[in-house]
């Protein structure tokens, strides 16, 4: 009899503070929208991670530019998705080997993220980005990064250029590694941070079996990376990410 009373505490509790976080949970605010993300930037209008595709995002109304960062052997933090150059530029060398001045142009071809097989064509090569100079340029837009690995030292870069461009509050990072989100997360509390892969596996686990009430959750941010979808029939659905913030007002 007791294990039944235990048990129908524990599903009642569970409702109720499904219902109601904020009993145990204080809520969190975002102070930005975030419906219409620019996944790299919009890397399928323009050449991905580069200053003509953030520059086209803005010109579109996106809410939030999404982008990735690198390091160079310079200690320059670069805004790029792979450390390998091999897709964007055509050489099979790492960004990690290169000093900045030393990088070399992307290519005019390029096959666009989510959609293999298919390349965006553009009439001249871009150069890569400095996060630094993609700060200066849109300082007010919301931006989402997320750190390849590079170790301690970029980390700390991201976070002082984003002090230094007093951008903190408007500013959410992390990455696929829980081990490098935790990281971020502590090395600077003031920014806002996306969940890790296995954080976006465990709280739907934790929800159905009624312990997500019970479990904070340190995120702003709830990122579902999405596979291509294809068939041999030719139907393809190329979805990069489902993005919600904690409090559920927004999505992309």
């Amino acid at each position: 009899m007791l294990l039944y009373y235990a048990a129908g505490s524990y599903v009642v509790s569970s409702i109720i503070l499904c219902l109601c976080p904020t009993l145990l949970y204080k809520k969190k605010h975002v102070k930005f929208p975030s419906r219409f993300m620019a996944h790299r930037g919009g890397g399928g209008e323009k050449t991905e991670n580069t200053m003509v595709s953030f520059t086209e995002a803005k010109r579109l109304n996106a809410d939030v530019f999404e982008l990735d960062v690198q390091l160079t052997k310079d200690g320059e933090v670069i805004v790029c998705h792979d450390d390998n150059l091999s897709r964007v530029c055509g050489v099979n060398e790492n960004i990690s080997e290169h000093n900045l001045k030393t990088l070399p142009l992307c290519l005019k071809e390029m096959e666009v993220a989510c959609e293999p097989g298919d390349f965006l064509k553009t009439d001249r090569q871009e150069p890569l980005l400095r996060l630094e100079d993609l700060y200066r340029e849109f300082p007010d837009v919301p931006m989402q990064i997320d750190v390849k690995p590079g170790g301690m030292d970029l980390i700390s870069k991201v976070s002082d250029l984003t002090k230094q461009y007093d951008r903190e509050g408007i500013t959410v990072w992390g990455a696929f590694s829980h081990k490098t989100t935790k990281i971020c997360r502590k090395y600077n509390p003031n920014m806002l941070t996306f969940c890790s892969m296995l954080e976006c596996a465990a709280y739907p686990l934790l929800f159905v079996v009624g312990l997500l009430p019970w479990i904070p959750i340190d995120a702003e941010f709830y990122n579902v990376p999405i596979a291509n979808i294809s068939n041999k029939s030719g139907f393809s659905l190329d979805l990069s990410k489902v993005v919600l913030p904690s409090d559920n007002t927004d999505y992309v």
